[in-house]
C-alpha cells in the first residue's frame, strides 16, 4: 500500500500469517534473531530495519509471504526510512511543587474527543511483559446499555488496538454487566469474537437484580501507563465523556478499584 508505514504493514501481514501459530512479536524476534523490544518498536511505528540488515527478507520467510506481500513490506520499509526523524528536544525543567501554573495530571473530554482520547491510550500503550500478574493485566468494563458511539474508522482502530495489545504481551480482563436485554447480550458476544484466541483475553460477566442498568460508568486501566473513567454526560444509556489520567498514583488507585 502506497504511503504505508513499516509498522502498520508488518502488523497487517502478521495478522494474515498463514502459519498454524499466531505470530507474536517474540516469535518473530526469535525467528529473525532480533530483540523483541525492537519488533515492538516497529509495530508502534518507530523506525524500520536498515536496508542491508536482511531483516525484511527474514520476516518474509518466517511469515511465508508471497512475492507481492514481500514487495509491500519492502516498500513500507523504504517509505519508513525516508521519513524525517524528529529532532531531539530537551525536556523543560520541572516546575516546583507549589507552582500554581503546573498542569493537572489528567484531562477531560466529551463526545468524539473522548473516544479519540480513549483510542490514544490504547494505541500508545507500551508492550506488555507476557507475565501472569496484575501489573500486566489491562482491565476494561462495560456497564453502559449501548456501546461507545464510534465512527466506522474508530471502530476499526478500536479492534486493531486491542488485537495489538493482546499480541504484545498484555493480559486483558473484560468485565461486563449483563441485564435482561437479549439484544445487548448478543451484541456483546459478537464484539468478543474479534478477540477470542488472540492472546490472554479473559471476559467475565456479573449481573444485577434490577431490570434496568444504572447510569453509565466504565473504566479502562492500563497498569503503569494510564487509565480512563468514562461516564454519561449527555446520553442516558451510554458513556459519552471521560477523565483520562497518567499520574502513576491515580492509575494505581483506579487499578485497585
Amino acid at each position: 500500500m502506497e504511503g504505508e508505514g513499516f509498522g502498520a504493514c508488518l502488523f497487517r501481514l502478521m495478522e494474515g500469517n498463514p502459519s498454524e501459530h499466531v505470530c507474536e512479536p517474540q516469535h518473530l524476534a526469535d525467528a529473525i534473531e532480533c530483540d523483541a523490544s525492537q519488533v515492538n518498536r516497529w509495530l508502534r511505528g518507530i523506525g524500520a530495519p536498515k536496508l542491508n540488515s536482511g531483516r525484511t527478507e527474514a520476516i518474509a520467510q518466517h511469515l511465508h509471504l508471497n512475492a507481492e506481500q514481500t514487495k509491500e513490506l519492502e516498500a513500507a520499509q523504504i517509505y519508513e526510512l525516508k521519513q524525517p526523524t524528529q529532532p531531539y528536544q530537551k525536556r523543560p525543567p520541572r516546575l516546583p511543587r507549589d507552582d500554581t501554573t503546573k498542569k493537572p495530571p489528567y484531562s477531560g473530554a466529551r463526545g468524539k474527543a473522548a473516544v479519540e482520547s480513549l483510542l490514544a491510550l490504547l494505541e500508545q500503550a507500551p508492550a506488555g511483559t507476557g507475565r501472569d500478574e496484575p501489573t500486566n493485566t489491562i482491565t476494561l468494563t462495560w456497564r453502559s446499555r449501548t456501546p461507545l458511539q464510534m465512527t466506522d474508522e474508530q471502530q476499526s482502530r478500536w479492534r486493531v488496538a486491542f488485537q495489538s495489545i493482546l499480541r504484545r504481551g498484555w493480559r486483558l480482563h473484560y468485565l461486563c454487566l449483563l441485564d435482561k436485554n437479549v439484544y445487548r447480550t448478543v451484541n456483546l458476544v459478537q464484539n468478543m469474537l474479534d478477540f477470542i484466541g488472540m492472546g490472554v483475553y479473559i471476559p467475565r460477566y456479573f449481573t444485577t437484580g434490577y431490570d434496568t442498568l444504572t447510569a453509565a460508568t466504565d473504566l479502562l486501566v492500563i497498569p503503569g501507563f494510564a487509565a480512563a473513567w468514562l461516564y454519561s454526560a449527555q446520553s442516558a444509556d451510554r458513556a459519552d465523556a471521560g477523565i483520562f489520567v497518567r499520574d502513576p498514583r491515580q492509575v494505581r488507585s483506579m487499578m485497585a478499584h
